[in-house]
């Protein structure tokens, strides 16, 4: 059968070979950071162009927000502990 072929071990170094990303989690920020503001901007301009519904707005408002705190959390000082 077709699925025969894939393991679950298969799903799992699928993941392993991603995990250069996960072992330094500035890298992750900033890239969700920026996935946030680019699809930020993409609600904005549907909501610019006057095709929009009221979840473009919600979407709209929730990945400003999602970015500005990978923002917050990408820039703060550590404090000593």
């Amino acid at each position: 059968m077709f699925l025969d072929k894939y393991k679950p071990a298969s799903y799992f170094y699928f993941i392993q070979s991603y995990s250069w990303l996960m072992q330094n989690r500035r890298t992750y920020r900033i890239i969700m950071a920026i996935a946030c503001f680019v699809f930020a901007a993409l609600n904005a301009y549907r909501v610019y162009s006057g095709e929009y519904s009221t979840m473009d707005v919600i979407l709209l408002v929730v990945f400003l927000i999602f970015g500005t705190i990978y923002l917050f959390i990408i820039f703060r000082k550590d404090s000593p502990e």
